[in-house]
């Protein structure tokens, strides 16, 4: 082992460059106050990794995406963080934030989008406008040709979100109607990870592969 941070619960983790690291779910140092979310790490010298940033989300954080040089065009091409958040228990949320700081050493959040219900509003008959009325826990999410995030959702399927210019702000609202969903229900579940490959959208479980286009409307199951 060459050097280690304390980061809790770690689900997921990306690289917003080859200094940075961006973990999904570090402990916010009460684990019993539902702080998680993202923590920022400087892996400059590997020996030594330093904490240089937090930004806490409500429910579980189990999906980061890191955008690094080419940044998310609706944050101006600045390097940005997408996460997913939520569980059975929370109303699920697609999070967007800006990696800040002449030395890229803070987070701040620019936007997000609701994803799915929690049990106890289903229970009671309460649903969100726009917002899949069924719960959902969303588990990994990547980003394609700089202007769509695909998120993995346990439950729903596959949930996509523009992030271009004029989406990121959009995002503030509690769910933009530039959101597209597809559901990808039977006998082999729904997808727990997200990826691309060239102008296709991975998404799989342990079970089975689905390859998507990007707009949602085309599948292959493998």
């Amino acid at each position: 082992m060459t050097g280690s941070a304390d980061v809790g619960h770690p689900y997921d983790i990306s690289l917003p460059n080859d200094d940075r690291i961006a973990v999904a779910n570090g402990d916010m140092g009460d684990p019993d106050a539902n702080r998680h979310g993202i923590v920022l790490l400087d892996v400059s010298d590997p020996k030594n990794p330093v904490r240089l940033a937090e930004h806490p989300l409500t429910g579980d954080t189990f999906g980061v995406h890191a955008a690094g040089d080419t940044g998310v065009p609706g944050l101006g091409g600045q390097p940005a963080v997408l996460a997913v958040s939520g569980g059975m228990n929370y109303v699920s949320s697609f999070e967007v934030l800006k990696v800040t700081g002449e030395d890229q050493d803070g987070l701040e959040r620019a936007g997000s989008a609701l994803l799915s219900m929690d049990q106890a509003s289903l229970h009671s008959g309460r649903c969100i406008a726009n917002v899949p009325c069924m719960p959902g826990i969303p588990t990994g999410v990547t980003l394609h040709g700089g202007d769509s995030a695909y998120i993995a959702t346990m439950g729903i399927g596959v949930q996509g979100v523009s992030v271009t210019d004029d989406a990121v702000a959009r995002l503030e609202a509690d769910r933009p109607s530039n959101i597209r969903d597809i559901s990808l229900h039977g006998g082999s579940g729904t997808p727990m990870a997200a990826e691309t490959m060239g102008n296709v959208i991975l998404a799989g479980n342990i079970r089975r592969l689905w390859l998507l286009s990007p707009d949602l409307t085309r599948e292959k199951i493998i």
